[in-house]
């Protein structure tokens, strides 16, 4: 009875902080949740503890599932379907090649040894599509944008998945991660590892179609309002299960997979009209709770010690990734611009590299990882670091951005 009343302190404490943070970031003109990184940060120098930690398994399980099944509802089909070539591109070509530069330059400039550095890059590189969604919420970004940058989130998590878990493997059987790559993936190990990036994404997809169909023929045969609610909870909930647990494939991917089928073809003629807006009210309420929770205890995580110990590596990190995510994105929407008919703007594109954000799914990662990795409080103090300065000096900056290279837009926060 006690624990339960402590919780239920600490969620109505939650509570009254995003309150005022909500108050006092639409006065200044700050993103939320960057406000609510920083009231966590300011809350872990106080040295004040919550009941409820944040883990890796709170994180994927329950959180992310919410999140990214609302904003997967919201992505308009023809948007998706125009953008999937250059979310291909960047996702099957830029990732690998992003992290392969990455490890390579932390292995010559962080100290690390080459698989230690390369797990850093595959944990802090790829874009977090929670970060994404909450703050292109905000700022009202193009509907095209939004879908463009999203969608490239969702898609890279087979392979960050895949990569994270075979270079984990590897290092706990070597001596602190010395051994040279090339002694370790011979070509018919790089092609398991390619083989298992398909099937994981792949298999995520087919889950999240499958179980959105299912759930969306249930859908056209009953119009009461809360059978409706709670197919719409049960469905990514139980193909994130499904497909994580289950099934050996990507929970992230059915998920979204799952929002997709719904939000193209449930809300249009599955959903009566009147219950597709109180869904989407009751989705879009869950969603900001769970990204006030979430970013207010990320915040929480950082140790301001450890943090100033690695400032001069965490700025470095976060100057590498920027700078490798802008050399992705010009040089291959710009190549694939080309030969497109719906070719990426150049304003476009620069958004596409401020707002690639590092937050939420690489703390995920780094607070998984297992005992015996080397250097893992390191690896845990530097991606928290990143991701706060990621959330902070980006997402605060991202509305101004998003004002001067795309006239019109981000003229406010929204307060929706």
């Amino acid at each position: 009875m006690a624990e339960t009343v402590v919780i239920l302190s600490e969620l109505l404490l939650v509570l009254a902080i995003s309150i005022a943070v909500r108050v006092v970031a639409s006065r200044i003109g700050i993103s939320y949740i960057v406000g609510l990184v920083l009231v966590g940060f300011a809350v872990a120098i106080l040295g004040i503890e919550l009941a409820i930690p944040l883990s890796s398994d709170l994180i994927m399980v329950v959180f992310l599932p919410t999140v990214l099944f609302q904003g997967a509802t919201e992505i308009e089909p023809g948007h998706f379907w125009d953008n999937l070539p250059f979310v291909l591109v960047i996702t099957v070509f830029g990732l690998p090649l992003a992290i392969l530069f990455i490890g390579w330059v932390g292995n010559h400039l962080l100290g690390f040894s080459l698989l230690v550095s390369l797990l850093f890059a595959t944990i802090v590189y790829p874009v977090d599509p929670v970060s994404v969604i909450r703050i292109f919420r905000e700022v009202d970004a193009p509907p095209r944008l939004a879908a463009l940058v999203e969608s490239e989130s969702h898609l890279g998590d087979g392979f960050v998945i895949v990569m994270y878990t075979t270079i984990v493997a590897v290092l706990l059987q070597t001596d602190n991660g010395s051994v040279g790559l090339g002694t370790l993936w011979s070509l018919s190990d790089a092609l398991t590892v390619a083989w298992d990036i398909v099937f994981v994404s792949l298999g995520g997809l087919v889950v999240g179609i499958v179980s959105g169909i299912a759930v969306y023929l249930v859908l056209r045969a009953e119009e009461e309002r809360m059978v409706d609610l709670l197919l719409t909870i049960f469905l990514p909930y139980g193909s994130f299960l499904l497909a994580d647990r289950l099934l050996g494939v990507s929970g992230v991917l059915a998920t979204v997979a799952a929002g997709l089928v719904i939000g193209s073809y449930g809300k249009r003629d599955a959903i009566h009209p009147d219950n597709v807006n109180y869904l989407e009210n009751m989705w879009d309420a869950a969603a900001f709770l769970i990204s006030t929770y979430l970013f207010l205890l990320i915040g929480m995580q950082v140790s301001v010690g450890e943090l100033v110990r690695h400032l001069d590596l965490v700025v470095l990190t976060v100057v590498l990734v920027l700078v490798t995510r802008a050399t992705v994105v010009y040089t291959l929407v710009g190549a694939l611009n080309r030969a497109s008919s719906e070719a990426v703007a150049r304003n476009y594109q620069h958004i596409m590299v401020w707002s690639g954000l590092h937050t939420v799914v690489p703390v995920a990662l780094v607070l998984s990882l297992p005992d015996g990795i080397p250097l893992r409080e390191t690896l845990q103090a530097m991606v928290l670091g990143v991701a706060v300065l990621s959330i902070v000096f980006q997402g605060s900056l991202l509305p101004y951005v998003l004002r001067m290279v795309i006239p019109g837009s981000a003229s406010q926060y929204s307060k929706s």
